[in-house]
């Protein structure tokens, strides 16, 4: 079953005749609700397991319940006051993630990193022509350049060869580890969701940003080691797609107005059900 989020929706307003069209302005119409049920409900019980989510990612990263707590009253008596929640901009470790993974696309992508088979070459550290110092020069000034080196050796992202070269261990970066930078991942992808639906009903347009979801509540139990393969799969081949279109596509030009875009791809399964057979009479 497929579904646009609900702001995209909602704000729709479809003739039983005629589809909408691009140049139709788009009308309010009344909330889409189940039957039967309060309006606020499903929002309060949503907005409870989101702070509990958030909580346990909190504490996964080491923050003490105590600044949990500190933290959760501060932005209750911001909302009461109705004074704005402002984003803090600073370093992160999110962000450092990301300019690596860039590094690892171009050591995929730059053909002078590449051998003619299409693979990446193993790369001397240092010296002169191509080298990992270098790939990682071409995102990282030339100071950053041996702690990106302890980096990717931590995340176990490269690997030495019997001449001492360095190959890369994969094309796509995953983060396993329990600690800061997997909690502060984590809330930000939670909070660019958000921004994606606030803007997609604020938006004026007959579609938003995309905002897709696929689901069924009763794939068997025996199928969902299959479905996550399959989905692995395909998120492989589509993000690859769209990071080649984005590397292609990236700013060039000294001054040139740029934004951040992002798609994020991830599959969600809740716990496993039983369903408890009639008794016969």
């Amino acid at each position: 079953m497929r579904a646009r989020n609900p702001s995209e929706v909602d704000r729709r307003r479809v003739s039983p005749v005629t589809k909408p069209t691009a140049t139709r302005r788009l009308q309010a119409v009344r909330p889409l609700l189940a039957p039967g049920v309060h309006p606020m409900k499903p929002v309060h019980n949503a907005l409870n397991v989101l702070l509990a989510r958030t909580t346990d990612h909190l504490l996964l990263a080491g923050v003490s319940r105590k600044e949990v707590a500190r933290l959760l009253r501060g932005a209750a008596h911001a909302a009461a006051s109705g004074a704005p929640i402002a984003p803090h901009r600073g370093p992160s470790h999110y962000q450092f993630m990301m300019r690596v993974c860039g590094v690892l696309a171009d050591w995929w992508r730059d053909r002078r990193f590449v051998d003619a088979a299409g693979n990446p070459k193993a790369l001397p550290v240092r010296g002169r022509g191509p080298s990992l110092t270098s790939l990682i020069r071409q995102r990282f000034p030339a100071a950053k350049v041996d702690e990106t080196i302890r980096w990717l050796n931590d995340a176990r992202a490269i690997v030495r060869d019997e001449q001492g070269r360095v190959l890369p261990t994969t094309r796509a970066l995953i983060v396993r580890s329990a600690g800061p930078l997997l909690v502060e991942r984590a809330m930000t992808m939670a909070g660019r969701i958000l921004k994606t639906t606030i803007h997609n009903y604020n938006s004026k347009g007959p579609t938003g940003t995309p905002d897709r979801v696929s689901s069924v509540p009763n794939l068997p139990a025996k199928h969902v080691r299959q479905f996550g393969k399959f989905v692995d799969a395909q998120s492989m081949l589509f993000l690859e797609t769209i990071d080649n279109w984005l590397e292609d596509h990236k700013a060039t030009k000294p001054g040139e107005p740029t934004m951040e875009v992002a798609v994020h791809v991830y599959l969600y399964k809740d716990a496993p059900t039983k369903k408890h057979a009639r008794r016969k009479r």
